[in-house]
């Protein structure tokens, strides 16, 4: 698979910063990052497959960031579980049932990151349910949120909802 991507990072601590980013993929995990929550031939959804192989824009969102808060509004990877999409960071190249069943890989909305501390991490946001891209499927509309801990340097903690 082919993967392409541009971003400017948003960093909030020189004051008011702005960024963004924009994802393109090609290849057999395609299907896995299209809007299948979208009807179909909606955003990247039944549009541009060709086989096996297809085409997906899997992330598309603006950021901006202030000290500790940042917020991100558009189409971007879930927060949901353990195993992602980008095959290198996942530890086995197979994958659990849950991976394609019980979580969403994508999410269009609002999301803000808090760092309450240098071990605590502050997640909320709304989003059109799973695996949309700026379209609404049967009336989807989810909070998204939740926290992350620091326990140790090498071990941290995560609670996440939707």
């Amino acid at each position: 698979q082919a993967w392409l991507y541009a971003e400017k990072a948003a960093d909030g601590s020189e004051g008011l910063d702005w960024g963004f980013r924009a994802d393109l993929m090609y290849g057999i995990d395609a299907g896995d990052t299209q809007a299948f929550g979208n009807p179909d031939d909606s955003w990247d959804f039944g549009t541009m497959d060709h086989g096996a192989y297809g085409w997906a824009i899997p992330q598309l969102y603006a950021e901006v960031a202030m000290g500790d808060l940042s917020v991100i509004a558009g189409h971007f990877y879930t927060l949901l579980g353990y195993e992602v999409v980008t095959a290198p960071d996942n530890f086995f190249y197979s994958h659990a049932f849950t991976m394609y069943n019980s979580e969403a890989f994508t999410h269009t909305g609002v999301l803000a990151t808090y760092s309450a501390s240098d071990d605590v991490t502050l997640y909320g946001g709304w989003t059109l349910g799973w695996d949309t891209g700026f379209d609404q499927k049967d009336g989807g509309s989810s909070f998204l949120g939740g926290a992350s801990i620091g326990l140790t340097d090498d071990l941290s903690a995560t609670f996440i909802t939707t």
